[in-house]
């Protein structure tokens, strides 16, 4: 028969290498990929759309990997963005980061994350600069460009020549109003000023302020959050009630209120990157986890959007585990080698050829339609 040969040193040194590296490999398994959350705190998100999600998530992969939500638990601990960043990347086994809220915070945040090699999908940040700021950032909506010109050609078809912009003073609000404006030239609508405010500003003196000049608006465009487009938009109906109204997509969060007050359905409009399709089994799903933690509340894009971008990651991460740049190269793949994910958005990839576009809903019976054939 023949003899084994005697191993050497060599080869018993060898073997002890080969174990330590499979034992630590063991080790790296048990630590699940993690997908971290900057967004602003969100009670009903944070403790129960979120979760419910990722339980029912972790519950259908089985044999693949297991995915850990890292999550702010309250207001206090999420901080401002680099802070909340920065408790992030320090996070073992984080693949990816879901935020920020805006494109600023998103922007600042950015450079932190490439330099640690970690993927951050935008979900609502819409400035034109988050597609080139890093190749480890990914918008999921297109930008604020595109918004603005689907603005303008509503103006247009409307019939409507005098303009006034109310805008945030910020990227995000220049950034729109620039593309209204370029969208505009050659048209015979008259942009009559720019109202910039911040959340300090006296928003009655504002609006009397437009009110006061000669000729008056009959469009305002609010480029501004939810709470203040409620605000100016129930001051200027009172003071001039055929006025047309729009709103960006920042105003998204005020709808139900601005709704109600509308004179009628004809005078308002808002952009957004989504109306509900409740023939989407992807959208049932999301319904019934909102509803649930927000009862009689209206899903609005942005929490679909956030919704979409953890099952983004969390459709990574479950595939090829614990490595960043996996994860960033099965986002890169979506459209190309593999199918678009299918969201509550809609199809998704990020291969720049079908964005998420804006579009523009108007009052009905039901709640919310899509305009439709607003280009002349």
């Amino acid at each position: 028969m023949i003899l084994a040969a005697r191993p050497t040193r060599a080869t018993v040194a060898a073997a002890a290498a080969m174990a330590m590296v499979f034992a630590g490999a063991g080790c790296a398994d048990r630590t699940p990929p993690v997908v971290g959350v900057a967004m602003g705190f969100d009670a009903g998100m944070s403790q129960s759309v979120l979760p419910a999600r990722q339980q029912r998530f972790n519950d259908s992969v089985r044999t693949r990997h297991q995915v850990a939500l890292r999550m702010p638990r309250d207001s206090a601990e999420g901080g401002d963005a680099l802070t909340w960043a920065n408790v992030l990347v320090h996070t073992a086994g984080l693949v990816g980061v879901v935020g920020h809220e805006g494109s600023r915070s998103s922007l600042q945040a950015a450079p932190m994350y490439r330099d640690r090699g970690v993927v951050q999908i935008v979900p609502t940040g819409t400035s034109s600069k988050l597609a080139s700021v890093s190749p480890w950032t990914f918008p999921l909506v297109a930008s604020d460009t595109l918004q603005g010109r689907l603005l303008a050609q509503y103006i247009v078809s409307s019939g409507r020549k005098r303009l006034t912009l109310f805008v945030q003073d910020d990227e995000y609000g220049r950034g729109i109003v620039t593309s209204i404006q370029n969208a505009l030239g050659g048209t015979d609508v008259q942009i009559l000023e720019n109202v910039m405010h911040t959340p300090e500003s006296d928003y009655a003196l504002l609006v009397r302020s437009m009110f006061s000049h000669v000729p008056k608006p009959d469009v305002l465009a609010l480029i501004t959050q939810g709470s203040i487009a409620v605000k100016v938009a129930q001051l200027a109906w009172m003071n001039e009630p055929s006025l047309l109204v729009l709103g960006s997509d920042a105003t998204i969060s005020g709808s139900s209120e601005m709704r109600v007050l509308a004179p009628t359905p004809d005078q308002l409009a808002l952009a957004t990157y989504w109306l509900p399709d409740t023939t989407n089994l992807v959208t049932q799903a999301f319904l019934r986890d909102f509803h649930a933690a927000h009862p009689g509340v209206e899903a609005q894009w942005n929490h679909a959007a956030l919704y979409d971008a953890v099952g983004l990651l969390n459709s990574a991460a479950a595939d090829v585990g614990g490595n960043p740049k996996g994860v960033r190269d099965w986002l890169l793949s979506l459209g190309r080698s593999r199918p678009q994910y299918r969201g509550v958005l809609g199809l998704i990839d990020f291969t720049g050829q079908h964005a998420v576009e804006a579009r523009l809903i108007r009052p009905s019976p039901a709640g919310w339609e899509l305009v439709k054939n607003h280009e002349r």
